[in-house]
């Protein structure tokens, strides 16, 4: 994984740290439920797997959906969903990685969660995920046809669970691992 993944990463849990107070209702009313989780899966889909190979159709594809500009993240325009419930969206070309992710806070249990973006990123970039990488890191890290696709999960004291789902560009397996394990 190559510093700009991570330093969205961390930007992102800084975005999510400031919508879930310590109190159990703050956290529940911004989390999605498990059965919530289809909303920020198919915004995952409208806006980051619809604007595959490249995401240069990302601002209209947000606009569309209706998301407002927030604060950046890491430098790069982010865009968050109206309602109580948190999930915002971002694009971002740097260090050799293109990528565009979605961050949103809900239930613990992200094998659940994670099969359910691998579908739904399987549908649309062509089918099964050609190799699976092992990750401590990552709960889901797959190479599909036309993109990578990284589920990782942030459990806080707090009972908070944030999730982060990225696509790549489409990248040789090399890259992919190298984005995963450096």
């Amino acid at each position: 994984m190559k510093i700009g993944l991570k330093a969205v990463a961390l930007v992102f849990a800084a975005a999510l740290s400031g919508c879930g107070a310590p109190s159990p209702e703050k956290i529940a009313e911004a989390s999605f439920t498990f059965s919530e989780t289809n909303k920020p899966v198919q915004l995952f889909s409208d806006v980051c797997l619809k604007t595959l190979p490249s995401f240069d159709t990302f601002l209209n594809a947000v606009q569309k959906q209706g998301l407002e500009p927030s604060t950046p993240i890491g430098g790069h325009d982010a865009y968050m969903a109206s309602g109580d419930k948190f999930l915002v969206a971002t694009v971002f070309d740097e260090d050799d990685m293109s990528a565009c992710a979605v961050a949103f806070l809900g239930s613990a249990n992200s094998k659940q969660i994670g099969e359910l973006f691998l579908q739904e990123a399987s549908k649309r970039t062509g089918g099964k995920p050609q190799k699976q990488f092992p990750s401590g890191r990552y709960n889901y890290a797959y190479q599909l046809k036309n993109g990578s696709l990284l589920v990782y999960e942030v459990k806080k004291p707090s009972g908070q669970v944030r999730h982060f789902v990225f696509v790549t560009k489409p990248i040789s397996r090399k890259e992919v691992a190298s984005y995963i394990y450096n």
